[in-house]
Parts: C-alpha cells; sequence; structure tokens
C-alpha cells in the first residue's frame, strides 16, 4: 500500500465518521477504487515480490479493503430498508433506532478494517 493510497484511506475513514446515506455511498466508491488499484499493483508485482513481505502486505490490504467495502454495502442495504419501512407503523421508531445502530456498527467495522491497513 502505497502513501498516496493510505492518505486516501485516512480521508475516507473521516468522513465516515460524520456519515450520512451520500457520503456513505462515496466512501465506499472511493474505497473501490482504491481496492482496485491495490488490486492491480499485486497483480502487477513480479511474482517472487507477491510472497515478498511487501506482497503480504498488500494482499492483506486488498483483504482489508474488501472487508470495508463489503460492511459498507451492508450499511447502505440498511439505510435503504429504513427508507422503505412504513412511517405509521407503530414500531417503527424502535426498529429504525435498531437499524440505525446495525448502520453505525457496519460503519464501525469498516473503519477499523481501514484502520488495519496503517
Amino acid at each position: 500500500m502505497n502513501k498516496s493510497r493510505r492518505k486516501r484511506i485516512a480521508a475516507v475513514i473521516s468522513t465516515l465518521e460524520n456519515a450520512g446515506y451520500d457520503i456513505i455511498e462515496s466512501a465506499r466508491d472511493e474505497i473501490e477504487d482504491i481496492l482496485w488499484e491495490e488490486e492491480d499493483a499485486y497483480d502487477n508485482m513480479p511474482e517472487n515480490l507477491q510472497y515478498s513481505m511487501r506482497g503480504e502486505e498488500s494482499s492483506e490490504a486488498i483483504d482489508n479493503l474488501q472487508e470495508a467495502v463489503d460492511k459498507l454495502e451492508e450499511a447502505i442495504e440498511v439505510l435503504e430498508e429504513i427508507n422503505n419501512m412504513d412511517k405509521d407503523d407503530e414500531e417503527y421508531e424502535d426498529e429504525k433506532e435498531s437499524k440505525e445502530n446495525d448502520i453505525n456498527d457496519y460503519i464501525n467495522d469498516a473503519i477499523s478494517s481501514l484502520e488495519d491497513i496503517y
């Protein structure tokens, strides 16, 4: 993982800490871009470097980036569930609060995955 991609990850973490729906989607998209770049960098490494410490670090970063993308996609799905809920339902507020807690957990998991890259 190069310095430029690490800096972009730090910016995404900062953004996620104050996230809304559009921000979560934007962060997911940015992380996917970083993931693709890291995968490309790894795939273009000579085979002997892929088995070196540098290659192992790149492979681990790829796994962490994918985990972060997955968690943010789960958060987006739950946000969509909230948007589709019947606001007149008696249990709307309780369900919404529970789902918002799930979203926070997914975002925190994504941040943890990104922080593991450092």
